[in-house]
């Protein structure tokens, strides 16, 4: 029987050294993580993936933005050039699409190129969201274009106080008696 080979692991992010005991905030007179985290943004990387680039614990973006405006007016920077890279990106998969390898016989014989029909959907939505945009409605009305009428007549009728007051097999019994008011009474 052939041995199943293990699976790939990941490498794991670099890290910071720590002082024994101490965790959250880097070593005093370590280098800036800004520039670093700010790079990531700006290469499209998600929050959580940016810090993992910096080596920093994922609150401390947030704090020093809630602190330092300058880092927050960089980082709204770095969000809109990532954003714009990663549009620039869908668009060239939507358009010239991307090549998959095509395999026989356990080896690659040539290859097909996939576009996504998913991402030209996305950006015609985000250019022209009147015409593709998803508009479904649906609208429940009453009587004459009115409100939907939801009293009902004939409910056993008790405050909260009174309910409070009851035995369990009490609440019980009004419990049922209002079920089967739901159930014999007209809505008006």
């Amino acid at each position: 029987m052939a041995r199943k080979s293990k699976p790939k692991v990941k490498p794991k992010a670099r890290r910071r050294k720590r002082r024994p005991g101490k965790r959250g905030r880097p070593v005093r007179g370590t280098e800036d993580w800004g520039p670093v985290f700010l790079l990531a943004i700006r290469n499209g990387l998600h929050v959580r993936d940016a810090c993992v680039e910096a080596c920093i614990n994922g609150t401390m973006p947030y704090q020093r933005r809630d602190t330092d405006e300058a880092f927050r007016l960089a980082w709204e920077e770095s969000a809109k050039v990532g954003t714009r890279a990663l549009e620039a990106e869908a668009a060239r998969r939507a358009y010239n699409g991307t090549l998959k390898p095509v395999f026989y016989l356990g080896m690659e014989v040539g290859s097909i190129r996939e576009y996504s029909d998913t991402l030209l959907m996305f950006l015609l939505k985000s250019r022209r969201p009147k015409k593709y945009r998803d508009s479904a409605k649906f609208e429940l009305t009453g009587k004459d274009g009115g409100p939907i009428g939801h009293a009902v007549q004939n409910m056993p009728d008790i405050t909260s106080e009174a309910f409070e007051a009851l035995t369990f097999q009490e609440r019980v019994q009004h419990l049922q008696e209002v079920l089967h008011a739901l159930n014999r009474s007209p809505v008006s």
